[in-house]
């Protein structure tokens, strides 16, 4: 078996214990070292599962490979893939909202669009007011109407 052989053959079982993400792997020629390329960030960095089976990995891959020599990144690695030998995503890689501390659940029936006159972040929302306005209560649902807030007409 050729190191390329042994890499793809770990990655495809890989991908099964990891479905939230996506596997690359590279061999840079000029610097001889084979790169995998692990994403999220938050598996790469944070998972200790992940984390002991890149570290078995790479014990296995230089058990049986001793002159050859092999990398382990992240998309924010300050190298990067530029010819890629092979990828793999995992069933529930790239899907919104998978989180695996938090759940969104919106029934259609109680969707209602709104659009902000001020910011938007994609994980915050920020309201700018003025800190001296006093707000009266939404009669609809109890809460202080900020005035920030359009309604739109309900998605049909």
């Amino acid at each position: 078996m050729t190191p390329n052989e042994f890499i793809i053959s770990k990655l495809q079982s890989f991908i099964h214990d990891f479905p939230e993400t996506r596997v690359r792997y590279e061999h840079d020629k000029l610097s001889d070292t084979h790169f995998v390329e692990v994403v999220p960030n938050e598996v790469y960095y944070l998972s200790e599962r992940y984390i002991a089976w890149e570290s078995k990995m790479f014990d296995e891959f230089v058990d049986q490979f001793p002159h050859e020599n092999i990398g382990f990144i992240s998309d924010d690695a300050l190298v990067g893939l530029e010819n890629i030998d092979f990828e793999l995503k995992g069933l529930h890689f790239d899907m919104p909202c998978i989180s695996s501390t938090k759940s969104i659940i919106i029934e259609e029936t109680n969707l209602e669009i709104s659009s902000f006159v001020n910011s938007v972040t994609i994980h915050d929302i920020t309201i700018s007011t003025d800190i001296n306005h006093h707000f009266s209560n939404n009669p609809i649902n109890g809460l202080p109407d900020i005035g920030q807030f359009t309604n739109l007409p309900k998605a049909s």
